[in-house]
């Protein structure tokens, strides 16, 4: 073996043991729905769909997540930081925010949110960004998606569409047990 093939396992081989200690199941997750046309018609008792909500639920429910809060709540800075500063104090490991990342005057959910972290998980924003603009093309750009921790908690600001909630929790759950444990420690 080659000097950079040794030193290429050797770090495969911390990274496998680092991430796999105290492995966890079952992540206390909460989901916000920000969006104000939802949520006046939720608070009127008229149907409506929340596509990006059920895609969220079918693929947490799927691996092993169990679902805490499921909130809907307009686009309204005072809303969003009430709701997420409770769920910080409650059972909440995990907070996921769809909806409020574009380009809209509405679209305060990232600085609302920014405003509130300990730390930002820059990286996460970049890969969403790059595997979504494989997917959808440039107009992948026009997203603030991020992540960031306040606390010991985890909280992600997702586009509301239902694809790309769909994106963001493929790259956000084989990382899940290692930010908490790195977190949590």
């Amino acid at each position: 073996m080659n000097k950079e093939h040794q030193t290429h396992v050797k770090k495969d081989s911390y990274v496998k043991k680092h991430k796999n200690k105290k492995i966890k199941k079952n992540f206390k997750i909460s989901l916000i729905t920000i969006s104000t046309s939802r949520y006046h018609k939720y608070i009127k008792n008229i149907d409506f769909s929340d596509e990006a909500y059920e895609n969220a639920k079918e693929y947490l429910l799927k691996n092993n997540c169990k679902i805490i809060e499921k909130r809907i709540i307009d686009d309204n800075k005072q809303n969003i930081e009430e709701n997420i500063l409770e769920l910080i104090k409650g059972e909440s490991e995990v907070i996921i925010l769809m909806g409020g990342t574009g380009l809209t005057k509405d679209d305060i959910t990232v600085e609302t949110t920014r405003k509130l972290f300990d730390r930002e998980i820059e990286g996460f924003g970049e890969l969403f960004r790059q595997i979504s603009f494989n997917e959808i093309g440039t107009s992948a750009y026009l997203t603030r998606a991020t992540a960031g921790i306040i606390k010991d908690r985890v909280v992600y600001c997702l586009p509301g569409s239902p694809e790309a909630v769909k994106t963001a929790l493929k790259i956000i759950m084989p990382e899940l047990n290692h930010i908490l444990y790195l977190i949590q420690s």
